[in-house]
């Protein structure tokens, strides 16, 4: 008799877990959840579910990390490129910079070069006499004729000028006015 009804606690059973199984399976019931319910009122088992809630949770915040993360770098690479961009247009405008700065040494040495002539050949025509002095400089080209007249002495212009013919000494007062 023993056996009999452990047979049929057995059959019970499974008959039980067969129905159970069944009615999780369509959805009538949700016995899953209303395990955990149950099992979380145990001490240990409550312990083990809290910890794989715990870890679901960190795993959620170490994707949006990760994500975070790749976003970032991505950004950080974005602002690499536009920096070894600006970096090569600055290299650029530097070289520029100085070809020019190059550029203006050599013509102020060029100008101070000129200067220097000009102002020789006005010590030169300084020394000579009025009627020579007219006489070279319808010779010259104009610009050369009027920077020396400029730079002579008012005087000794006057009196060069004076020493022209009068289309000459016209051309040469209107080139000084201006």
């Amino acid at each position: 008799m023993k056996k009999k009804i452990s047979l049929a606690i057995i059959i019970l059973i499974i008959l039980a877990s067969g129905i159970a199984f069944g009615l999780q399976k369509f959805g009538v019931m949700d016995l899953k959840g209303m395990a955990f319910k149950k099992a979380k009122t145990i001490p240990v088992v409550k312990e083990v579910i809290a910890s794989k809630d715990i870890q679901k949770a960190l795993q959620k915040k170490i994707n949006a990390s990760k994500d975070k993360l790749q976003e970032l770098q991505k950004n950080n690479q974005s602002l690499k490129s536009k920096l070894q961009s600006k970096e090569s247009e600055l290299k650029a405008k530097l070289e520029e910079l100085k070809s020019l700065k190059q550029k203006l040494n050599n013509l102020q040495v060029k100008k101070e070069k000129e200067a220097n002539k000009v102002k020789n050949l006005v010590d030169i025509y300084e020394a000579m006499s009025s009627q020579k002095a007219g006489e070279v400089i319808v010779e010259l080209n104009d610009e050369l004729a009027t920077k020396l007249l400029k730079r002579l002495d008012s005087e000794k212009a006057g009196e060069i000028l004076n020493q022209l013919s009068p289309e000459d000494a016209a051309k040469y007062s209107e080139l000084l006015s201006n």
